[in-house]
């Protein structure tokens, strides 16, 4: 089914070419955000500037009668590994891929410069038809979203104070509608030992050993939560280090892990560090020298939205005007800004073209169909919510 609004296909597509071509891994956003600010420009957005972090902001003014709107992504990306041409994107055949179906390729495309590229479209293309607004709309895409500390999108909120009734999250979704995402909480877990010279180990306490004793006792009985809608909450060690250096034959006093564990709405630091902290005290009922502790690092945020609010039920009826069928529900195994956003007052779902199991691979690639049904979604979502407003 197609909406009353047209979409300009070409533009979209040139529009994320253009986007991909321009390499932006995070804190090197500059030169992507001209791009962008310059595409909102072109398509008539009353209000375009770029901040301190690189950070674009568009704006179409409502008559300030109605709901306010916010469209959220992100313009910066991860690094390219082993990908090969990058920054050369292109429509290929995705039966190679996994997908039947057209589909771009390149560096960024599902994570995430194909939403953002439907983001705007849709929204240009509403400025376009003359459809008019009774709430402001806004498409914030901010920068450094993939050191994952939410430094782009805290900034505007924090700085700017802008605040909307409703946001939708583009991150890929497969065109599911996502309604939660598990946190991601960081610990440092520190294993002391005691040094001496390598030749006679006895005379001290390895702390690497500590800290493999440690791993070992954690992996027997850690258990985290199997929740009915997140599912089993995964936790993994994503690094190692010890002191002194080995640079001299001396036994380390002290091993550092670093631990990511994902945790639910429910969930707190003090609640995840006292798991942590309740597999020392097991092996310390065994060996009361054994000594560690956990230092909170810091996270990423969780949400949760509940099926019935306003925003998740626009897009439900957006979605089923465009597609024909009704949307799947599910959530997201990883972290987006919609837990930020949630965490400032504002009601949050995501939505957005590509494949989450394809980010961050050589092979990232956004199915163009998801990429021209979403700015459709999109743009009949501002519509629907202006139609109600009026």
């Amino acid at each position: 089914m197609k909406s009353c609004v047209e979409m300009d296909q070409k533009g979209l597509t040139d529009f994320a070419f253009a986007m991909v071509r321009t390499p932006s891994v995070s804190g090197q956003e500059a030169q992507v955000a001209k791009v962008v600010a310059g595409e909102m420009q072109k398509l008539s957005f009353d209000e375009v500037f770029v901040d301190e972090k690189n950070s674009v902001l568009g704006r179409i003014r409502g008559s300030g009668k109605g709901k306010s709107l916010m469209l959220n992504g992100h313009i910066d990306h991860a690094e390219v590994g082993t990908m090969l041409d990058p920054y050369k994107p292109a429509i290929i055949d995705g039966r190679p891929l996994g997908y039947n179906g057209e589909v771009m390729r390149g560096r960024g495309t599902t994570d995430m410069k194909g939403a953002v590229a439907s983001m705007i479209y849709g929204a240009g293309m509403i400025r376009r038809s003359g459809v008019s607004l009774s709430g402001d709309l806004w498409v914030i895409v901010n920068s450094l979203e993939e050191p994952a500390r939410g430094e782009g999108i805290l900034h505007i909120l924090n700085s700017r104070g802008i605040r909307t009734d409703m946001a939708v999250c583009g991150e890929p979704s497969d065109m599911e509608i996502k309604i939660g995402q598990t946190g991601r909480m960081d610990f440092k877990v520190i294993a002391k030992g005691v040094t001496c010279h390598s030749s006679y180990p006895e005379k001290g306490k390895n702390a690497i050993y500590e800290m493999s004793r440690f791993l070992q006792k954690f992996l027997e009985v850690y258990q985290t939560p199997d929740d009915k809608l997140f599912g089993k909450l995964p936790f993994a060690v994503i690094g190692i280090s010890s002191s002194p250096p080995p640079v001299t034959p001396v036994v380390p006093d002290r091993c550092e892990i670093i631990m990511n564990r994902r945790f639910l709405p429910s969930e707190n630091r003090h609640t995840v560090q006292k798991g942590i902290e309740g597999v020392f005290a097991d092996i310390q009922r065994g060996d009361p020298s054994f000594e560690a502790k956990a230092e909170y690092l810091g996270e990423f945020p969780p949400f949760y939205i509940h099926p019935s609010e306003r925003v998740v039920t626009l897009l439900q009826k957006a979605f089923s005007k465009i597609m024909g069928t009704s949307a799947s529900v599910g959530v997201w195994r990883f972290g987006t800004e919609a837990g930020y956003l949630m965490q400032h007052g504002i009601p949050c779902v995501g939505f957005g073209p590509g494949l989450p199991g394809v980010a961050h691979t050589p092979n990232e690639f956004v199915p163009v169909d998801q990429l021209v049904n979403s700015a459709r979604v999109y743009a009949e979502l501002i519509r629907v919510l202006n139609e109600e407003e009026s």
